[in-house]
């Protein structure tokens, strides 16, 4: 074969490649890489409470449960912390929800504080107790509610919280 036809032919098979490539990165969502790392993200389910599992206070960082592109999740399991004691959300869900939702049977407390310094800045949330944004809502003391759960407690029954 003559070397000017096996360097056309080469050209012509990096080209194919290069076009094969260009179509799947186009193909793929940009978004799709970053969010499968990230942690309590999954991009498989619609924003929903759903995600929160079964015996949970759940918090979503973003309104309508939403975090499949973006924002934090985070679930606290009954049988995974103490019942009737204050415990700290976390650093990473620090002053971040925005939808929130007790997943549970039973009471779960929120406090503005940890530990709570007052009784002032606290709700007892009745089982199954959901809301899709907090960004209208007030703490008894006057400050927003959104992004500013610093603690949680789960009670042992649906009647009270038991502080």
């Amino acid at each position: 074969m003559h070397s000017h036809r096996l360097t056309h032919a080469w050209h012509g098979c990096v080209l194919a490649l290069a076009a094969a490539l260009t179509f799947a990165c186009v193909a793929v969502p940009s978004g799709a890489a970053e969010a499968s790392t990230a942690a309590h993200v999954s991009v498989l389910l619609p924003a929903s409470r759903s995600q929160c599992p079964a015996h949970s206070f759940c918090m979503w960082q973003n309104y309508d449960w939403n975090n499949v592109v973006s924002g934090g999740f985070w679930s606290y399991t009954n049988g995974d912390y103490a019942l009737v004691t204050w415990f700290y959300v976390g650093n990473n869900a620090n002053d971040q929800a925005t939808s929130i939702y007790n997943n549970r049977a039973f009471r779960t407390a929120i406090d503005i504080d940890v530990p709570p310094v007052s009784d002032t800045n606290r709700y007892c949330l009745a089982g199954g107790y959901a809301d899709s944004n907090l960004v209208g809502n007030s703490w008894p003391g006057g400050s927003t509610e959104n992004d500013s759960i610093s603690a949680f407690w789960h009670s042992y029954d649906n009647n009270s919280c038991h502080f």
